[in-house]
């Protein structure tokens, strides 16, 4: 196998409205910590870019770009294209102003930046010889955000669906993470972590941030590859109902109307300070630290792809004049096979498929691709309903789901199908 890479800054330069942040602008910083890690692999006569950013979606447009700029040099199949999800960067992806605006001068200028860099990874430079190793570890200190509501609420029709946005560790306690390292004479050029945990900590809702994904990063760099010049692709997991396990201490006020909700609905999520977060996050770079370690060089370093799209509107009705598509990546890098859904997969998605092996290969799922379209529930989770079955399609511009539950047994049997491909 062999290599090329690069690390773009793609901080914002002007105001700009962040993906799932405030309503108003944020100003521009350009030294923010916010980047697009490029990654070329070649085996044999088979090569793929992959590039993953540091925002809440893709989406079509920026794809679409990509495609066009590179024309003739890379296609849909070789390009495989992924956010890490943080809610703190600016908004690229036009499809859904319910998250947030594109501010067009900042979204053509990391688009622009993108296209000229993979470029001229795909023409020019040498290419490096790399070994690859892998291992998997277990990512903690998070929770299922569902949990089904008090039998009391329901039988008093307080609510009109049986899950609820709140803790549930008993049902998500932890997520299992991957990761690959590319080495030339034990020189790490590049990681790749495949990590489920919707990027949610920080602070501050108008800061611009990469979220854990950056501390993460920024760790491997300093303290594991000893070089800031390194490839940290970040590909974020099947996140769809998992977030950091950070509870409320108690009712919001002490007024009796918020005291009889906290005693009936009971722990809620809660805000990290500053101790809590810096102490979540040591955490989560130690035992990436001590995964890293025990990673093991993979025999296999070929790789291969295969790539298939639908119409959205097989499964959703929604409005834009824009044409969407459902897409499903497969990529397998020697002990690892990804499968990248243009969705927010939940975790217990992710389990369904869990029985499928090819020949060795671990599987993981990855999201937020592409024209990220909602939210992927279980065939169990859609009987419960909650935020990530229908409470989702305003914020994503879909007007109602004409498939229910079958879309994720369409969307299971279309990934079964895309895997025996490979």
């Amino acid at each position: 196998m062999h290599l090329k890479s690069s690390v773009l800054s793609i901080a914002p330069e002007v105001d700009t409205f962040l993906g799932c942040g405030p309503a108003e602008t944020v100003p521009g910083d350009p030294g923010a910590a916010l980047e697009a890690n490029l990654l070329l692999l070649k085996s044999g006569y088979s090569q793929i870019l992959i590039i993953s950013l540091d925002a809440l979606y893709p989406g079509a447009r920026l794809r679409s770009d990509i495609i066009e700029g590179l024309k003739g040099i890379v296609n849909d199949e070789s390009l495989f294209l992924s956010s890490s999800h943080t809610h703190n960067a600016p908004m690229l992806d036009e499809s859904k102003p319910f998250l947030g605006s594109v501010v067009e001068s900042h979204y053509l200028m990391v688009a622009r930046k993108i296209i000229v860099a993979s470029k001229k990874l795909l023409t020019e430079g040498p290419w490096a010889p790399v070994d690859l190793k892998h291992v998997s570890y277990q990512l903690n200190g998070v929770a299922s955000r569902r949990r089904q509501a008090p039998r009391v609420l329901r039988a008093l029709n307080i609510f009109s669906e049986d899950a609820m946005m709140l803790p549930n560790p008993t049902e998500v306690s932890s997520t299992t993470a991957e990761v690959l390292l590319f080495s030339e004479n034990d020189k790490i050029l590049a990681t790749l972590l495949v990590g489920a945990c919707h990027p949610v900590t920080t602070m501050e809702s108008s800061a611009l941030s990469a979220d854990y994904v950056g501390a993460i990063r920024e760790f491997c760099r300093e303290k594991i590859a000893h070089h800031d010049s390194m490839t940290f692709v970040f590909l974020q997991g099947a996140s769809g109902e998992v977030r950091p396990n950070v509870v409320s201490k108690g009712p919001s006020t002490l007024k009796p109307r918020d005291i009889l909700f906290s005693a009936l609905i009971g722990q809620t999520f809660g805000k990290f300070d500053s101790n809590s977060l810096e102490g979540w996050l040591v955490r989560r770079c130690n035992e990436f630290q001590d995964a890293v370690a025990q990673a093991v060089p993979c025999a296999d370093t070929n790789f291969s792809i295969a790539r298939v799209v639908f119409p959205l509107e097989e499964f959703f009705e929604y409005s834009g004049p824009q044409k969407r598509f459902v897409s499903v990546h497969a990529v397998r890098l020697g002990a690892l096979t990804l499968l990248g859904i243009s969705a927010e997969p939940t975790w217990e998605f992710a389990r369904a498929l869990d029985d499928h092996n090819f020949s060795g290969a671990r599987l993981s799922i990855v999201g937020c691709i592409d024209d990220t379209w909602g939210y992927l529930a279980s065939r169990n989770q859609c009987k419960l309903g909650g935020y990530e079955v229908g409470g989702y399609l305003k914020f994503f511009s879909l007007a109602k789901n004409r498939t229910s539950s079958n879309t994720s047994t369409k969307i299971e049997a279309a990934c079964r199908a895309l895997l025996s491909e490979l």
